[in-house]
């Protein structure tokens, strides 16, 4: 696999809603989540200006690139400026597990999965830790803010438990994952070995080789296409056909600041876009 290179979002404020508890969800969810996002942008058009009340940044009032070595710095990125984004977190108990930063864009017709270091030096109330560190002392709501400050523009965030990751694939099914290359570890004196290639995978086995499988960037890109194969295989308007009750065992999963308002009476204008059959594309 290749490095993540860095990142570099347009910048949007991320709206500070009341806080509630910020408790840890699945990763899978965000397949929800992501579903239910575009039900809020589909009441605006599908206008980011629109849905967050905000003009569009000038570009000569984005801050400059800093020259530090940081993993996953922000860097080029997303194409579409006005693509809403979505930061995904999966941890277990305070530790991330691993991060993404999802964009939607209908003028593209695309879905763009961007993995973020747990290493990424960021800001945050007059100090620096590392993401890893601020979602320790904090959570994912403050990685989304700190993230705004270096100019990367998340506009709702979803955070999952390992455990509710699982239960949520076990919802949806097995997921396909490509292997770049040969692996083979174990972990509770369970083997997994898998020969590179495509493989379908349960929910425990998924979260094992997420976690276990790589390492360094190896391990971000696998983890983010392993994100994007859940995306591919279930983010569909067949998703859709299920009956409420589904979509509210997947909400009891997650946490965050998405919400199912206006599902239902969106649900036509999310099959729309996804009838598009959006490209689903993982930057390095």
């Amino acid at each position: 696999m290749g490095r993540a290179d860095n990142i570099d979002f347009n910048r949007d404020t991320v709206k500070r809603k009341t806080r509630g508890r910020i408790i840890l969800a699945v990763c899978a969810a965000f397949v929800c989540g992501a579903a239910l996002f575009i039900a809020l942008l589909a009441k605006n058009d599908f206008s980011l200006t629109k849905f967050i009340g905000l003009a569009e940044t000038d570009a000569s009032d984005a801050p400059e690139a800093s020259s530090d070595e940081n993993p996953s710095e922000p860097a080029a990125l997303f194409s579409d400026k006005n693509a809403p984004t979505i930061l995904l977190v999966c941890a277990d108990e305070r530790e991330v597990t691993f991060c993404d930063v999802i964009s939607f864009s209908k003028s593209e017709n695309s879905v763009k999965v961007k993995p973020v270091s747990p290493e990424l030096k960021l800001s945050y109330a007059g100090r620096e830790q590392t993401l890893k560190e601020l979602f320790r002392d904090f959570g994912a709501y403050e990685i989304a803010e700190a993230l705004g400050e270096k100019n990367i523009g998340i506009n709702r965030y979803i955070c999952v438990t390992e455990q509710n990751f699982k239960s949520l694939i076990q919802k949806l099914g097995n997921v396909s994952v490509y292997f770049p290359n040969d692996v083979d570890f174990s972990v509770d004196s369970i083997r997994y070995q898998y020969y590179s290639g495509t493989h379908e995978i349960s929910s425990d086995a998924l979260l094992n080789v997420m976690k276990n499988a790589f390492s360094g960037d190896s391990a971000l890109s696998f983890q983010a296409n392993a994100v994007a194969g859940i995306l591919k295989t279930y983010f569909t308007p067949a998703l859709f056909e299920k009956d409420d009750s589904f979509f509210s065992g997947l909400l009891n999963l997650i946490s965050g600041n998405v919400s199912a308002l206006d599902l239902a009476d969106h649900k036509s204008a999310i099959i729309e876009f996804l009838s598009g059959e959006p490209e689903i594309i993982v930057l390095s």
